[in-house]
């Protein structure tokens, strides 16, 4: 019988309660034919009963199951996690019916695609691995060794600048050299950072670096291209030298990681950074030539947190996928396995290493946990003087930086005296 009594209506509405002993057959009868499942709370926890659903259209014993799409509401646990399903909100009665409609009218690719990202999140994700990931967690944890990172006393600095007599000068980008915008695309460096970053690079005593997760096109068409400075972008996944003028007058070629370099994490990632994008206004998806980053910088702060660690909880939860996940300012990146700033500068100074003149300055600059592996990598390092500095200007953070400044203007305040330094050296 249909709502209200009425007659041939291709919904029927059930309004009943079963018998504790015949409730859990009569749901899984329920699920296993179901077309599609429509559970569109205002508010609700994780709601399990979307879980029920993908499994019980697994299908038994030789069945293949139908593959039903689920339809859910936004505002569920499940939603985060359940990247198969389509999305609504359920205070939108308009969306609910076409997007419902949508649900009864897709092809059997689609559903077979819809339903295989949820049955594979919910195979492995259930209450043991929860369990073993959270106690891997607590045993992985160690007591933090007390590091102590002090305000940088810049004469101390300027003074091992102008007797050194070989510099090697590593810079990050954003929250570094410039500060963070809510839109990446207009962190531009300003005419008084370029001219500096061509002082420095023309002193035949230095080598500067500009390393970054940004893509190389950025800098290509935000910076001249004969500045004297090199590039390592993506994490390290291109690279440029400085150029060596004193022997060419051209510039470097760029270099790039292994063609072989597996990237077929890509197709996996992107989709996922997609459906988080659609649901967390103000945030976006910049695609760079190895990396993917889901920057979250414009989105309101509890639910680009939220979904932040939605994304972290799923990405983390991806089997066999060789990638690494790092958390930066406002934005999650994910790269090639192995890639990493650190061993960016590793390759610097193993290059270094056979020069005629021994680097015996480093100042390492950065401000967030993508820059550790340089601390860290430098921090293993025998050398005579070196700086690593975080780039931030108060309140607790664990750091492998031996120094602070407060913020970008005051490290590009510091660059200028170091340049002139030298200049009436």
């Amino acid at each position: 019988k249909g709502l209200r009594g009425q007659q041939n209506l291709p919904v029927f509405c059930y309004y009943k309660n079963t018998s504790f002993e015949t409730a859990d057959f009569e749901t899984r009868a329920l699920m296993a034919v179901a077309d599609v499942a429509f559970i569109t709370p205002l508010r609700d926890g994780m709601n399990l009963t979307s879980h029920e659903f993908v499994v019980y259209q697994k299908g038994v014993k030789g069945d293949k199951g139908k593959r039903s799409p689920i339809v859910l509401s936004e505002f569920v646990g499940s939603a985060q996690c359940l990247y198969g399903a389509m999305l609504v909100n359920p205070f939108d009665e308009a969306q609910m019916c076409s997007v419902l409609n949508e649900a009864l009218k897709l092809d059997e690719k689609d559903k077979k695609r819809r339903w295989k990202h949820n049955y594979q999140y919910i195979k492995t994700h259930d209450s043991t691995a929860w369990m073993r990931k959270l106690l891997a967690e607590l045993e992985s944890v160690e007591k933090p060794t007390e590091h102590l990172c002090r305000t940088l006393r810049e004469s101390d600095l300027l003074n091992a600048y102008t007797e050194a007599s070989r510099r090697l000068l590593l810079f990050d980008y954003d929250g570094t050299l410039v500060p963070i915008t809510k839109v990446p695309s207009e962190a531009k460096p300003s005419a008084r950072l370029i001219a500096l970053l061509r002082k420095l690079g023309s002193d035949p005593r230095n080598l500067v670096y500009v390393i970054s997760g940004r893509r190389s096109s950025f800098f290509l068409e935000n910076l001249p291209q004969d500045l004297p400075v090199g590039f390592v972008c993506e994490h390290g996944c291109v690279s440029r030298p400085p150029p060596d003028f004193a022997h060419s007058d051209e510039m470097p070629a760029w270099d790039s990681i292994e063609p072989t370099t597996d990237l077929s994490w890509r197709k996996i990632v992107l989709p996922v950074f997609e459906r988080v994008t659609a649901i967390t206004p103000g945030s976006e998806i910049e695609e760079k030539e190895f990396c993917l980053s889901w920057h979250f910088r414009g989105a309101k702060a509890d639910s680009g947190e939220a979904q932040k660690n939605m994304l972290l909880q799923h990405l983390q939860g991806l089997p066999n996928v060789p990638i690494d996940i790092i958390q930066g300012k406002k934005v999650i990146e994910v790269r090639p396995q192995g890639v990493n700033k650190g061993a960016s500068v590793s390759r610097i100074l193993r290059t270094l290493g056979n020069a005629d003149t021994p680097v015996d300055f480093v100042l390492c600059c950065g401000d967030d946990r993508t820059d550790e592996s340089m601390f860290e990598e430098l921090d293993r390092k025998e050398l005579a003087k070196k700086f690593t500095v975080l780039v931030k200007d108060r309140g607790p953070t664990q750091t492998r930086a031996s120094f602070r400044i407060a913020s970008p203007s005051r490290l590009t305040d510091l660059i200028a005296r170091m340049t002139e330094s030298t200049a009436t050296a």
